[in-house]
């Protein structure tokens, strides 16, 4: 992590690297649930993902660092959670609203995504209703190096 700015144990500004970062060892891949993904957060947090697995590529690590496990919203956006889980590989998402026909609109938004990218659709699960978020952290099987944001 080169060029972070630490606070030394006397309280000066170092330029020195941190080595107490938390996270997952070098060449291996964290994961991110992603809880509202279609808000403003959660869409700059994808950007995030995007940009740092980007300028990783280009370096020794073979995967990714971060992987995107699953994607929560609360339905009024389904267009964008479909091009959100096909353009980043994500086999769970999660709709807040209850309504059964948000199952079927999804489901048509991601065939209609993947088609549109010439990806494969890789969601295998989709869960709704009000206890959808919660339920995709648990499905997801996030651990202690995985990210719930």
């Amino acid at each position: 992590m080169a060029g972070v700015t630490t606070t030394s144990p006397t309280g000066n500004l170092t330029g020195a690297p941190r080595t107490d970062a938390p996270g997952p060892p070098a060449g291996t891949t964290a994961g991110v649930v992603l809880l509202g993904s279609t808000g403003s957060i959660g869409t700059q947090a994808l950007d995030v993902v995007t940009h740092v697995n980007a300028v990783c590529s280009h370096g020794p690590q073979t995967a990714p660092p971060l992987r995107v496990l699953g994607l929560a919203a609360g339905g009024g956006h389904l267009d964008l959670l479909a091009e959100q889980a096909v353009t980043h590989g994500v086999p769970i998402v999660a709709v807040a609203d209850g309504d059964p026909s948000a199952r079927r609109r999804l489901a048509a938004a991601l065939a209609g995504t993947a088609a549109r990218l010439g990806l494969p659709n890789p969601v295998r699960t989709v869960l709704t209703g009000p206890d959808a978020a919660t339920d995709l952290v648990a499905a997801t099987g996030a651990g202690s190096d995985d990210v719930v944001l």
